[in-house]
C-alpha cells in the first residue's frame, strides 16, 4: 500500500495487480477484497488473480505470484512491474543466501531492477526504505493497509530470520533500520 501511495502521489499512470495465493483462508480473501474496494474508491483500476500452488512453500508462490503479475501487464499492456520490496527485506534476503553459503552474487540481496523478458521490467523502488518508514508513510497520509499474518508464523524460515533482526542489530549496537540500510549499501557493492 506505501508503493501505491507513492505511484498515486506522483500521478503515475497504474494498474494494481493483486495475486490471491489463498494460503490463509479467509484473510487472503479478505486482502483481496480490501485492495479491489480501496482502488474501487480511488478510482484506480486494479486485476485480482487467484493461483493453484502444488505447496505452501514460499519459492512455490513467489514464482505463482510473478507469472501471475506478468500476465497481468501483458493484459493491460504495462512495460514495468513495480514491488513494494523494503529494505527490510534486502536484509532477510542476504542472510537467507549467506546462511545457505550463497556466492558473492547471492550477497547481493534484491535487485533494484530486472529483465522479465517480453518488454518487461521488474522494478522495486523502495528497496531505499524501510517496512518502519512504509508504515509511518502510510499513517502520516491516513493511507490504509492490512497486515498478513503469515509473516509472524515460524513455519518460514525468512519469518525466523526476521525474528532475529532486532537481537542481531543489537549486538552490532545499531537500530533495525540502520542494519537494514547498511546492508542495501552493503549488497549493492555486491
Amino acid at each position: 500500500m506505501a508503493l501505491l501511495l507513492a505511484l498515486h502521489q506522483s500521478q503515475s499512470k497504474i494498474v494494481v495487480g493483486h495475486v490471491n495465493h489463498g494460503l490463509r483462508g479467509a484473510e487472503s480473501d479478505e486482502d483481496e477484497a480490501f485492495v479491489s474496494q480501496w482502488c474501487g474508491s480511488q478510482d484506480i483500476k486494479a486485476d485480482s488473480r487467484r493461483v493453484q500452488l502444488q505447496d505452501s512453500s514460499e519459492n512455490t508462490a513467489r514464482t505463482a505470484r510473478y507469472a501471475a503479475l506478468v500476465e497481468m501487464a501483458h493484459q493491460h499492456n504495462c512495460t514495468l512491474i513495480a514491488t513494494g520490496h523494503t529494505a527490510d527485506d534486502v536484509l532477510e534476503t542476504v542472510l537467507l543466501n549467506w546462511l545457505r553459503g550463497a556466492s558473492i552474487a547471492g550477497l547481493g540481496g534484491i535487485p533494484s531492477c530486472r529483465e522479465l523478458g517480453n518488454c518487461l521490467l521488474l522494478v522495486r523502488p523502495l528497496l531505499q526504505v524501510t517496512r518502519r518508514e512504509t508504515r509511518a508513510f502510510c499513517e502520516k497520509n491516513e493511507w490504509p493497509w492490512r497486515e498478513d499474518s503469515s509473516n509472524e508464523s515460524a513455519v518460514y524460515t525468512r519469518n525466523r530470520v526476521r525474528h532475529l533482526l532486532p537481537e542481531i542489530a543489537k549486538a552490532g549496537n545499531v537500530s533495525p533500520d540502520q542494519l537494514a540500510k547498511q546492508t542495501v549499501r552493503a549488497a549493492q557493492l555486491w
